[in-house]
């Protein structure tokens, strides 16, 4: 049963992973380094944006990464934290296994889905009126298009 609970959040860590590493591998903006996961006793391969390093001030920074791991048949779901130089070398990490089936307190989860829920919902209603404008627009096209074809050209 765990693992059909954790599948949602898996899945839309990975589309959001996929999404933005083919657009930033399409502009070359990206480094790839590994660590090594003293949990799952594995080499990670993860790939750092350059323009994280914008804005930054002081280093190393920290870099914070979720994975899951299956050891005996059990999911362990791991949190990591690099910590990143100016150079985008990783220069220390720290490695913890989420013991508490929990990342984010219901509070926290609480405020998350209502901004989501609110956003969603804004979203909604700037598609129904661009829509609207859409169709009117479609509309007057067509009005000016058949008016046009009513114009006899002069000679």
């Amino acid at each position: 049963m765990k693992y059909i609970n954790l599948f949602p959040k898996i899945k839309v860590f990975l589309n959001i992973y996929l999404y933005f590493s083919y657009m930033v591998e399409e502009n070359n903006e990206i480094v790839t380094k590994r660590y090594i996961c003293k949990i799952c006793n594995s080499t990670h391969s993860i790939k750092i944006n350059k323009d994280l390093l914008k804005g930054k001030t002081k280093f190393p920074f920290p870099y914070v990464i979720l994975h899951d791991s299956i050891i005996k048949n059990e999911l362990k779901e791991v949190l990591t934290i690099l910590y990143v130089d100016n150079n985008l070398e990783i220069r220390h990490t720290e490695i913890q296994e989420i013991v508490d089936d929990n990342l984010f307190s219901k509070s926290q989860v609480v405020e998350m889905t209502k901004t989501l829920f609110e956003e969603n919902e804004r979203l909604r209603e700037d598609v129904a009126i661009l829509t609207k404008e859409l169709n009117k627009l479609k509309r007057l096209k067509a009005f000016y298009k058949r008016i046009l074809l009513r114009l006899k050209p002069v000679n």
